[in-house]
Parts: structure tokens; sequence; C-alpha cells
């Protein structure tokens, strides 16, 4: 979202739509001006980070609530089946069908995350990443954060402020830094080297397998 720049097709697009389905707390405001290009203000909005308490960061709320699987089932899908099923009744059942299935999946999946998480000895839950976007992934499966690299995406740290990360990760004993491949691998292994950290893991994006 940070880097989107939505073209003149997209505006038509938003224009035509049934429903536009957006997260908000900051992660889509570009989505505002679009819909006012595209003169639709009557297309029903449904924003997925409408009643879930946030977590607020540096005085900003933090956007990304979907890190955390319980926010999904309890939040994100009720709210798409309904908008849904609100617009077409003849396909209710389907839909809450699919959320129930989806659901289960996410469970499952949340399931063997925290298995795996108990395998982790609770004094090496310590996250330090690429930006700031696991605060809900952190407080629901008990990681304790302890810094990210680029405070503002688009900016990289400067000196000083990597040389305070490296004395802070040092001083919590951190084990790993976790990168992402939009990001460059430079300033994760930069603060790695200085701080004596001997593992970096880079998540991956395509755009057919997600996160990897």
């Amino acid at each position: 979202p940070e880097d989107c720049e939505p073209s003149p097709d997209d505006a038509r697009k938003l224009a035509e739509a049934d429903l536009i389905v957006s997260n908000g707390a900051g992660l889509d405001d570009f989505l505002d001006g679009l819909i006012d290009a595209a003169g639709e203000g009557e297309v029903p909005r449904l924003v997925l980070g409408d009643g879930i308490p946030t977590i607020t960061i540096d005085g900003e709320e933090n956007p990304h609530f979907w890190l955390d699987p319980s926010l999904v089932v309890e939040h994100y899908l009720p709210a798409i089946t309904a908008s849904l099923s609100a617009l077409d009744p003849a396909g209710a059942a389907t839909y809450e069908a699919r959320r129930a299935a989806y659901a289960a999946e996410v469970e499952t999946m949340d399931a063997a995350n925290k298995a795996a998480i108990e395998t982790i000895p609770e004094a090496n839950r310590k996250l330090v990443t690429a930006h700031d976007a696991f605060p809900y992934f952190a407080a629901h499966y008990g990681f304790e954060l302890v810094g990210v690299i680029i405070e503002n995406v688009g900016q990289e740290p400067t000196a000083a402020e990597l040389a305070a990360l490296v004395e802070t990760v040092k001083d919590a004993g951190v084990q790993a830094i976790f990168s992402e491949s939009q990001f460059s691998p430079e300033l994760a292994k930069a603060l790695a080297d200085e701080a004596g950290v001997t593992k970096v893991v880079t998540t991956l994006y395509n755009d057919t397998v997600g996160p990897a």
C-alpha cells in the first residue's frame, strides 16, 4: 500500500464495484481519493478494521490486524460474510459455508503455529523485523517486539538509529533478525553483523504462494 500508484483504470473498477472492501486504520487511505475521483460515493464500503481494538505505536494505529489469526476469524470473516449476504441474500448460505470452511483452515494453521512456537524457549521469543508489521502477531503468540529496522517505510534509518538498534538487539540477546524481500537485505545483514546475530530470515512473497 505504501507504494501504490492507482491508475485511471482502478478508479473505473471502483465505480463499477458492488462492494469495496478495505482494511482501514490508515493502511489504504489512498482509496479515499480514488473513490472520490471515481465519482461513485454510493458504492457500499466495508472497512475490516472497524470495531477491532487497535494497537497504537508511537501515537499511530497499527493496521496489521490479519497477522493475528483470531482477528481474521472473529472480525474479518464475519464482516465479509455479512456484507456479501446483504448484497446477495440468495447466496447467504454459500457465503456462510465458505466462511466456516475458511475459518477452520485458519484455526488449524493457528494451532500449528502455536505448537511450533511452544518449541521455542520463552526467553528466545523476541522479534526484530524489517518494519512495524507484527504487534498483533506478537501479542497473539507471546513474542516480545524488540525493534524494527525501518521505522518509516521508504526512509532508511540513519547511522545513529541503526547503531542504537544494534545495542538494543545485543542487550536483548536476540537470536534472529527477520527481513522482507521488499526491503534492502543489506540493512538486516548490517544489523546482524554488528549485533553478532548469526541468523537472518527473509520472508518472500509472490503472486501465487503468499508468505513463505
